[in-house]
């Protein structure tokens, strides 16, 4: 079973990800005022395997070529874009071994998602919400809902210039 550490950036509720890992945040282990290269030191003499995190700045920041730790890079700190990502996460942490570091990209439909605006159309009866997408192509797999955000669809969407849930 692998010990994996979470970074102060990552919420908390990530731990799901890695349901057959041993999951600890900093904060109840006493590490939140710990940065960087003083945490991943402290998790590699408390025998952490992988440190999950969000900081993209890391590898800059740090000398990894040393770190026995395992790094794992999220792209995001938002629970609600990380949650589609659970299989990614708990694969990453699956393959990571002494040293290595893997940044697990945004999916092309997060991507997607910054390009929906919530429009209002007024009528003289009522307004009616509809998602617009103003993008190439939304991939098959997800659709525009009316809360303009991506989810799972059992049925696949074939336009992507204007979607109405």
């Amino acid at each position: 079973m692998k010990r994996v550490l979470l970074d102060h950036c990552v919420p908390r509720k990530i731990r799901h990800a890695c349901p057959h890992c041993e999951v600890l945040a900093t904060h109840p282990l006493g590490w939140s005022r710990l940065r960087n290269g003083a945490l991943l030191h402290a998790a590699e003499l408390a025998a952490f395997d992988v440190f999950l995190t969000a900081d993209k700045n890391l590898r800059y920041q740090q000398n990894l070529a040393a770190r026995k730790i395992a790094i794992v890079v999220l792209p995001t700190n938002q629970l609600v874009t990380l949650l589609p990502l659970f299989p990614m996460i708990e694969a990453a942490v699956a393959r990571a071994t002494p040293g290595s570091f893997e940044e697990i990209p945004l999916p092309l439909a997060q991507l997607f998602h910054s390009r929906v605006m919530k429009l209002s159309v007024f009528s003289s009866s009522r307004a009616a919400s509809t998602s617009v997408a103003f993008s190439a192509g939304v991939p098959p797999f997800f659709k525009v809902s009316s809360s303009s955000a991506f989810a799972p669809a059992a049925s696949f969407c074939k336009s992507a210039a204007c979607i109405r849930a």
